[in-house]
């Protein structure tokens, strides 16, 4: 036989609350989820005229979670929420806000999930497998002060954090088809006026699309997001650490194509800022031999750009080919294969034409 267990029975008094709060909102309408798979309530602009309501178009996605008796500390409401359902909200495109009710006051205060992970992204990221967080909602954040006025600002997109998620929504888009590179290019100066946090998950964004590809993509995978990669390195470069670098350039026992035109360009624009993370010890300590050969030509020749590094080899004017224990190969058809294989190589050609000069080839060693 069917039962209604007690906490059903609150969260029902919570939604119904909530509707009613909302519904009753002169400005406001507030339409029940007939499929609730997360997501209980919509909430609808529709601001006043005279007796009437004129919807705007413009919605809120409540989430309510009652209790009897609300957890308020210090002027905070304490509220523990599922880390998976945090992460289901940050996908939609309308505002996920959490209302949390004290049925027995009813009392009901609200939270902008999106905006919420944009603030605490550091925070988030230090317990990752974490199954639930707590978050902290100000006791005068009221359900109903927010229908009044910043909830308002939330639904229309004029809030801050509202331009930024739209922002980072259009660099998704735009960082995965080279086609978009104005695009791209714009929303980047765009976010590079905001906080570091921001101007961060955009180069992140190009580092998992490059992994995504697999340990060893062909080119013609690659280079669809060789534009984007430069364009990321040329304006953040100065914000990428080490760690980050090495992410982008290397693929389980070699390297990525594109992601050493994203070194090449970090050395062009940001030299200072290559030479300070040790990149040639990095790529050796890493097994990277080619990629660490790479590093200590830019910083040898430190005059040269990644474009006049390789003409220079070609030109044999660049005396000095040997670092670590790799040397370019001198031949007589070194000349010709540099310069025909740069445009669709790019920097890469020169780790084409090494060859192991002191110590133990790895690809020659015996394996027991």
């Amino acid at each position: 036989m069917p039962i209604r267990t007690r906490a059903q029975k609150t969260g029902d008094k919570g939604q119904n609350y909530v509707r009613e709060l909302v519904d009753g909102h002169p400005n406001w309408m507030c339409r029940a989820q007939d499929l609730d798979y997360g997501v209980d309530l919509e909430a609808e602009y529709a601001p006043a005229e005279g007796e009437m309501q004129r919807p705007a178009g413009k919605l809120l996605k409540l989430q309510v979670k009652a209790t009897e008796v609300a957890d308020i500390r210090d002027q905070v409401v304490h509220v523990s929420l599922e880390r998976s359902f945090l992460h289901y909200a940050q996908q939609f495109r309308l505002p996920v806000i959490l209302v949390h009710v004290d049925t027995a006051t009813k009392s009901a205060w609200w939270l902008w999930l999106q905006a919420w992970s944009l603030e605490n992204e550091d925070r988030l990221a230090l317990s990752p497998d974490s199954a639930s967080i707590t978050v902290h909602i100000p006791l005068h954040q009221s359900l109903e002060a927010g229908l009044d006025h910043q909830l308002v600002d939330v639904v229309s997109g004029i809030h801050v954090s509202a331009m930024v998620l739209a922002l980072r929504e259009l660099v998704d888009v735009a960082a995965s088809d080279s086609r978009h590179i104005r695009l791209f290019r714009g929303v980047l100066a765009l976010l590079d006026e905001m906080e570091a946090p921001n101007r961060l998950r955009s180069a992140e964004k190009i580092i998992e699309l490059l992994v995504s590809l697999g340990s060893n993509p062909g080119l013609w995978q690659t280079s669809s997001l060789i534009p984007q990669i430069i364009a990321t390195v040329e304006r953040l470069g100065d914000m990428f650490t080490k760690e980050q670098i090495l992410r982008l350039v290397l693929r389980e026992d070699s390297y990525s194509r594109a992601g050493l035109e994203g070194l090449a360009t970090l050395y062009d624009r940001w030299p200072a800022r290559a030479k300070e993370m040790q990149l040639p010890s990095a790529f050796h300590d890493a097994g990277a031999e080619q990629v660490s050969w790479y590093c200590s030509a830019r910083e040898h020749y430190t005059h040269l750009g990644g474009y006049e590094l390789v003409m220079g080899f070609e030109a044999g004017k660049l005396p000095v080919a040997h670092f670590g224990n790799l040397q370019l190969l001198h031949d007589d058809d070194l000349a010709y294969r540099l310069f025909s294989k740069y445009p669709t190589r790019g920097n890469s050609v020169l780790l084409d034409n090494l060859r192991w000069v002191g110590g133990t080839d790895p690809e020659r060693s015996d394996t027991t």
